[in-house]
């Protein structure tokens, strides 16, 4: 190499090239997604901000409380919103009513104004929030929800937050009163309709289970027809597996005679619910 040779450019290679290119397509297409994600914001920030939550979904907050969330109604005469949810999960919350709520509410169209939003519970499980002054064209109301549990009367109370989400696509438009009866009647169909769901339920399971323990019977045809020409080794194997077979038949139907114990108790509660309220 000469003196001159130093100060001469280098030709780059294919294999430079190749590398330079991709990385000029990778910082192009990171700068894209930013530019995206950055303009998506800017468009429209509250958007998914909160994501909304069916008719029939279970949500659940940090102190085991879970809530079913029944309905959704609105009143364009007197403007009110209305979220019916129901109490489930840990039992003890729903026997011993140690379980509060209490609730903050903003539409969509105006997030600055809180809602005055109202809690009112009937019975064990159902809870009622009637958001009040909501416009029209509010879009959909974001209400954020404070569960406060206790695991005994004097114990303190273990709070956590629930924020649901929910757009007027969600809601039917129905007539609100704030009065204890007409809370009460909404409580006593969501109890009815409930108990039906729960039903259907273990009606479902116990088909399931009869299907299961058909499957396994044939199974145990097969091995007891096997076991014919099978040697002295073999057969107590075929033994073992069919004792183990008839144990899970044994626990299948066992769980058959509890789910039929718990359809008969929901049907009697049925019959009852007057009281429940």
């Amino acid at each position: 190499m000469t003196f001159l040779d130093r100060f001469t450019p280098k030709k780059k290679n294919q294999f430079t090239k190749n590398n330079e290119r991709y990385y000029k397509i990778l910082l192009t297409v990171i700068a894209s997604l930013y530019l995206l994600i950055i303009g998506l914001s800017i468009t429209n920030p509250n958007e998914g901000k909160y994501l909304a939550t069916e008719n029939g979904k279970v949500i659940e907050s940090s102190t085991n409380g879970q809530f079913k969330v029944i309905n959704r109604f609105y009143d364009p005469n007197t403007k009110r919103y209305q979220l019916i949810l129901w109490l489930t999960g840990d039992r003890s919350l729903q026997e011993d009513y140690q379980t509060e709520l209490t609730a903050t509410s903003v539409v969509k169209t105006d997030l600055s104004t809180q809602r005055k939003s109202k809690v009112t519970r009937i019975g064990r499980r159902y809870f009622s929030i009637v958001v009040s002054n909501v416009p029209k064209e509010y879009e959909a109301v974001r209400t954020d929800i404070v569960v406060k549990s206790r695991t005994t009367p004097e114990s303190d109370p273990y709070e956590s937050e629930i924020k649901l989400y929910s757009k007027d696509s969600q809601t039917t438009n129905k007539p609100i009163k704030e009065e204890t009866k007409f809370f009460k009647e909404q409580a006593v169909d969501t109890q009815l309709k409930e108990t039906d769901l729960e039903i259907q339920t273990l009606k479902k399971e116990i088909k399931g289970l009869r299907s299961d323990i058909k499957e396994t019977n044939n199974l145990i045809a097969n091995i007891e027809s096997d076991m014919k020409l099978q040697v002295s080794d073999e057969k107590e194997e075929s033994k073992q597996t069919l004792e183990d077979y008839r144990s899970q038949i044994a626990q299948k139907e066992k769980e058959i005679e509890e789910h039929y114990s718990q359809i008969e108790e929901l049907e009697k509660s049925k019959t009852q619910v007057d009281s429940l309220f």
